[in-house]
């Protein structure tokens, strides 16, 4: 079945309403005072490996960009841009998992893992402390430790939070197929 071109829009709109409301209005208190835990980048990882580069990329942009308007502190470019490269390299290095056509195993899950930590040290241990120093002349050293303590604390909950959802993801999309080829093969439709 080929798919509306209006799809993609769908689904950036979609992902950019669940971003806006698990990281401005669902926050999720963390044991450190003042930081709340990242749920909304668990589902931008997630959406990322499981639509693709396009809407990765402009979920993350569009769902910083509100989530910065909501908060009222001001728009930071580098996190919107950081959010954004977070989208599509996860999208990236997501091309692998297949959930319609095989399960998503442990193998599967370590290497969601590992391109989450990866993406995200990436993402906000070097991009965003370079562009806050490029763009807001902040100083890199005690951008680079903000950024640092903002990948791990993003990295765990994409790791945990995330691999749930792909796992959840894939279970369902292979239980419809398999639904949907036992209505075939009892309707006496060829595939």
């Amino acid at each position: 079945m080929k798919r509306s071109p209006v799809y993609p829009l769908i689904i950036i709109g979609a992902g950019t309403a669940l971003f806006v409301l698990l990281g401005a209005v669902l926050r999720v208190s963390s044991p450190v005072p003042g930081v709340s835990l990242p749920i909304h980048y668990a589902l931008l990882g997630f959406l990322s490996v499981l639509y693709g580069p396009v809407p990765g990329l402009a979920v993350g942009v569009l769902g910083r960009l509100l989530t910065d308007l909501i908060h009222g502190a001001g728009v930071w470019w580098s996190w919107i841009i950081s959010s954004g490269v977070f989208g599509l390299l996860m999208a990236l290095a997501g091309r692998r998992f297949r959930f319609c056509r095989r399960p998503f195993g442990l193998n599967d899950a370590a290497v969601f893992i590992l391109c989450a930590v990866v993406c995200h040290l990436i993402c906000w241990a070097v991009l965003t402390p370079l562009l806050d120093a490029v763009l807001y002349g902040e100083p890199y050293g005690p951008m680079l430790l903000q950024g640092l303590v903002i990948a791990a604390l993003n990295a765990f909950v994409t790791a945990v939070i995330g691999s749930l959802l792909c796992f959840l993801c894939s279970s369902f999309r292979r239980h419809r197929a398999e639904r949907r080829r036992s209505r075939t093969v009892l309707s006496g439709r060829p595939e």
